[in-house]
């Protein structure tokens, strides 16, 4: 995990250098997310879900005034508890199953502004890339086992994310936006359970700070 996130890190640097030099300017983000899940264990009648916390850093280049290129990369968690007893899911103290999954994730978004030339521009955005996560029982020990074909199951995943929102500019350096995520997953084993058919969900809620990088270079040649 930890060489992956070095590595894609690395990359951004290197490409961020570039573009300082030869194309329009970046944007650098720092985000705070809500994280939402909906999988086995979640009652679906429940109005009230429980939220979690989640950061990002992302990287943010314009191709033109329409289409601009993000790559995200970020870590959350949710966790969840249910008296629908999984499979897979240890009983906690209380009775009652229950899951806490650590995730991981990177992923290349490519966004677009129908409304470039106002101040507030909403955004939408479809993009592909990994998630790493990690699910846990209320002991703390890992659920890493598939039962049913009694083996270990890939923590490594692939993910589409679905994104939309809106994007202010503060100042000419400084912009804030508001955006809803939802991942599609293709596995039912976020929460280390298969009670039910279907893939499990996560949603995500994120306000990021995003500033404009300009090189010394850029900033003598103006």
């Amino acid at each position: 995990m930890r060489p992956i996130l070095t590595i894609l890190l690395f990359l951004c640097t290197i490409s961020w250098g570039w573009s300082q030099n030869y194309g329009p300017p970046m944007q650098i983000g720092l985000g705070l997310s809500g994280i939402t899940y909906a999988g086995d264990l979640a009652a679906l009648d429940d109005p009230i879900k429980r939220i979690s916390a989640g950061f990002n850093l992302s990287f943010e280049k314009d191709h033109n005034r329409v289409w601009r290129t993000r790559l995200n990369l970020g870590l959350g968690s949710f966790s969840e508890q249910s008296d629908r007893i999984g499979a897979k899911v240890s009983i906690s103290p209380d009775g009652e199953s229950f899951v806490r999954t650590q995730f991981y994730f990177g992923d290349l978004t490519l966004l677009a502004h129908p409304l470039p030339n106002k101040r507030i521009q909403p955004f939408l955005g479809l993009g592909a890339g990994i998630l790493l996560f990690y699910p846990k029982d209320a002991q703390g020990t890992p659920l890493h086992v598939d039962e049913l074909q009694n083996r270990l199951f890939n923590t490594a995943v692939p993910q589409i994310p679905g994104t939309i929102g809106v994007k202010g500019e503060l100042t000419p350096m400084v912009s804030l936006s508001m955006g809803y995520t939802y991942r599609f997953i293709p596995t039912d084993l976020l929460d280390s359970t298969e009670v039910e058919s279907g893939f499990d969900a996560v949603h995500t809620l994120t306000l990021r700070l995003l500033i404009t990088m300009i090189s010394p270079r850029r900033a003598i040649q103006k």
